[in-house]
């Protein structure tokens, strides 16, 4: 007995890489030779995306999948109102997201212009065109969110044209300053919006929030307009704040307003597009004269 332990005390034992490496082949050897797991048909590429027409919850949220035979008129109902819920979100969700996209573009736009006004002046003037380029856009955008928006958006709804209806038709957005009688379901001759100051108020509303980005992009090309004009004999200040009196003032922004109301008054809504952009270009004109002015 006490050789068999002089023996077992003197053997050596395997090094402990050579037991992971029989550990590992032995369960290889155990998932290879065992039986293979069932698994499930492989799905199909679908290649037109038709998986698209088959309402899931996550894309109809409320609807779950009826019997035919055994339904009642209350599942039906409600799988409709959650299909067209689901519809109806769908719709207004591409459209906000269609009218910020495009405002984006709009605002890249002031980029393109202050490159091109930048290049077309002396070097000696190339900073201050391009700090100017910067500067009227702060300012024409706080300018509208202060007052601008308000005058010329607030009143959209008291036109027989009404707000979009992409957005809802921003039924928020409906008082507005008149005068005189009502025409074609108007409240009168319309002037000037009186809602959405600083947006705040009924102005608080998310149609009237990307409405206003959509405007304030369009708005600040009266700004650029400036700019260009002003670009070596003008004076910084008088052009500043030519433009941010003019985005924040209702001469700039009638265009919703008394510019609206000529539209409707006369053939509808295209005359109202004309007129509104003549009251948006044609005040750029007097900000131009301002901003030269020394």
């Amino acid at each position: 007995m006490l050789e068999s332990m002089k023996i077992r005390r003197g053997s050596k034992r395997l090094p402990v890489w050579r037991r992971v490496l029989a550990m590992l082949a032995c369960c290889l050897a155990i998932f290879i030779i065992g039986a293979p797991p069932v698994r499930a048909a492989e799905p199909v590429p679908d290649k037109t995306g038709t998986f698209q027409t088959t309402p899931t919850p996550a894309s109809v949220p409320g609807y779950t999948k009826l019997d035919p035979k055994k339904m009642t008129a209350e599942e039906i109902a409600g799988g409709i109102d959650a299909v067209a819920q689901s519809s109806s979100h769908n719709y207004f969700s591409i459209n906000f997201v269609w009218v910020l996209v495009a405002g984006f573009l709009v605002i890249f736009m002031q980029a393109g212009f202050a490159l091109v006004e930048t290049g077309l002046c002396r070097a000696k003037n190339a900073a201050h065109t391009m700090s100017m380029n910067f500067l009227v856009y702060a300012l024409g955008m706080f300018g509208f969110f202060v007052s601008g928006f308000a005058l010329m958006c607030g009143g959209m709804n008291g036109t027989a044209i009404g707000g979009p209806a992409s957005l809802g038709g921003l039924p928020t957005l409906t008082h507005m300053f008149t005068t005189g009688a009502g025409v074609n379901g108007d409240h009168g001759w319309g002037w000037f919006g009186t809602t959405g100051f600083f947006l705040t108020g009924a102005g608080y509303d998310a149609g009237a929030i990307v409405m206003f980005l959509f405007m304030m992009a369009f708005m600040d090309t009266t700004a650029t307009i400036v700019t260009g004009a002003c670009a070596e004999p003008g004076v910084s200040r008088a052009s500043l704040f030519s433009v941010s009196s003019s985005a924040a003032s209702s001469i700039q922004c009638s265009g919703a307003g008394f510019g609206a109301a000529v539209g409707s008054r006369r053939s509808g809504i295209g005359s109202a597009s004309v007129t509104a952009r003549s009251t948006m270009r044609v005040p750029a004109w007097f900000t131009c004269k301002a901003g030269r002015w020394r």
